[in-house]
């Protein structure tokens, strides 16, 4: 088995914001999760969105960018990237909900090994 190693680069600043957007945009396909606080919480929120390339993980901090990630649209609606999600439901509608973005061109792993029986591979 070969490990590859990515950059990992965070992001909680608008000029990281750009330089992020800027990459994602040139690809053909990018893989999107997001993590929900909901623990003791009746307004729960996403609290970190994961963003990678083939080249690049983005650790995004979306909570001082709140107002500034709807920029992500314009690659999340490209028909022409493909968005890999696994378990897409809850992503889409976090992603939808807290920031308004939507989702085009998704390939769900969790439906995907559904489709394949592969039982031991969907958790």
């Amino acid at each position: 088995e070969r490990f590859i190693e990515n950059d990992y680069k965070y992001v909680d600043t608008s000029s990281r914001l750009k330089q992020m957007l800027k990459d994602i945009e040139n690809q053909s396909e990018i893989s999107v999760d997001s993590e929900r606080h909901t623990y003791r919480s009746y307004k729960r929120y996403t609290c970190l969105l994961q963003i990678s390339t083939r080249t690049t993980d983005y650790i995004v901090d979306p909570l001082p960018l709140k107002s500034e990630l709807h920029a992500l649209d314009n690659v999340f609606t490209n028909a022409k990237v493909v968005k890999i999600l696994h378990d897409a439901a809850f992503d889409v509608e976090w992603l939808q909900n807290d920031f308004g973005l939507y989702v085009v061109n998704i390939f769900d792993t969790f439906q995907a090994s559904r489709e394949l029986n592969l039982s031991s591979l969907i958790f």
